[in-house]
C-alpha cells in the first residue's frame, strides 16, 4: 500500500483469501472479516488440489517479483577491511602453571574450543522452485469461480 514494498510475499491462501474478497465485493456482500476468513478457509479446503496447485504457482510469482523489487531498492556500503594477516586471534600466549593441578596446554586448549564452538544450523525454510510441465486443465472458471485468472488480477488486488 502507497508504493512501500511489502514485508513478505502472500502465500497462496492469502491471495486465494483477497481474490474471495474481491469476488463478495463484486457481489455487493458486506461480512465482518472474521466471518469472511472462515468463509474462505472452508472453501480453500474444499478446493481441488489443481486449483490449490495454481494459487501456488501464483504465490511464487509473487515471491518472485517481490525478491526482484527488493534488489532494485537495495544498496551496498562499501566497508573497509582490516589486515589481520598478521594477527591470529585463536592464539594465545601460553601463561606459566600456577594451578595445582598440572594439565598440557594442549589439552586446555582443545577442550576450550569445543566447548565454545556451537554447531550450525541449517536455514530452517528452503523453498524448492514449483515446476509444471504442462497445463493442468483448460479452463479454470469451471473450477473454481474465485480463482484469478492472471498474476496481473491478483496485483490489482493489491493495490487497494
Amino acid at each position: 500500500k502507497n508504493g512501500a514494498i511489502p514485508s513478505r510475499s502472500p502465500n497462496a491462501f492469502l491471495i486465494y483469501r483477497r481474490v474471495f474478497v474481491q469476488l463478495l465485493k463484486a457481489h455487493n456482500y458486506a461480512f465482518k472479516m472474521t466471518d469472511v476468513s472462515s468463509m474462505a478457509s472452508a472453501r480453500w479446503k474444499n478446493e481441488p488440489e489443481h486449483v490449490k496447485r495454481e494459487y501456488l504457482v501464483i504465490a511464487g510469482e509473487a515471491k518472485t517479483m517481490l525478491t526482484t523489487t527488493r534488489h532494485k531498492t537495495l544498496s551496498f556500503s562499501q566497508r573497509k577491511w582490516r589486515d589481520h594477516s598478521n594477527k591470529n586471534s585463536n592464539t594465545r600466549t601460553q601463561k606459566a602453571k600456577t594451578s595445582p593441578t598440572p594439565q598440557s596446554p594442549r589439552k586446555k586448549q582443545q577442550t576450550s574450543q569445543s566447548s565454545t564452538q556451537e554447531p550450525k544450523q541449517q536455514p530452517r525454510h528452503q523453498f524448492q522452485p514449483l515446476n509444471i510441465s504442462q497445463p493442468i486443465f483448460d479452463n479454470v472458471e469451471d473450477h473454481s469461480p474465485s480463482f484469478a485468472d492472471t498474476m496481473e488480477e491478483v496485483s490489482n488486488l493489491f493495490d487497494d
